[in-house]
């Protein structure tokens, strides 16, 4: 499955960056033969990590090992995983989000905590300001000071809604 995945993230690249006028590299057929190995390799390992059988006078949920629940979710989770081959916006992985949420917790671990749920959720709505900033390629400072000054006017601007 990770081998398919990667193989699935090349195919991504390479269609994200191919010129418009050139030969789709993500076409009709590549989708099936990747989605078709996908059910393939859940298939295979069904078989090697069957349910397990319930027990007479058993009740409540069966124990699954951790490869059947990770089977199961990729399975019931078909359409997310792949959603970054199917949807070149989606990027492959979250690293943004886990970048976004390190700071977070850089931040509690050096002060050891917020002191209050209000500071916290300013904390929050800063760095979330910040960040957005970024990933709309404004400079932080300027972002900052429009905080200050005008933070209505911010709020459109990042938002789209101006």
């Amino acid at each position: 499955m990770y081998d398919l995945l990667l193989e699935a993230k090349k195919l991504r690249t390479r269609e994200n960056a191919r010129a418009p006028d050139s030969r789709k590299v993500i076409g009709k057929q590549t989708q099936a033969r990747i989605e078709l190995r996908y059910d393939e390799i859940i298939e295979e390992g069904r078989k090697l990590n069957p349910e397990p059988p319930r027990k007479a006078g058993q009740r409540g949920r069966l124990a699954r090992g951790k490869a059947l629940n990770m089977l199961r979710r990729l399975d019931t989770r078909r359409d997310e995983i792949f959603s970054f081959f199917t949807d070149a916006e989606v990027p492959f992985d979250n690293n943004q989000a886990e970048r976004d949420l390190r700071m977070m917790k850089t931040r509690e671990k050096i002060s050891g905590t917020f002191r209050s749920e209000k500071n916290a959720e300013a904390f929050c709505a800063l760095r979330s300001v910040i960040s957005t900033a970024r990933k709309q390629s404004y400079r932080v400072i300027d972002i900052l000071t429009e905080v200050i000054h005008a933070p209505k006017s911010l709020g459109e601007k990042l938002t789209g809604s101006h």
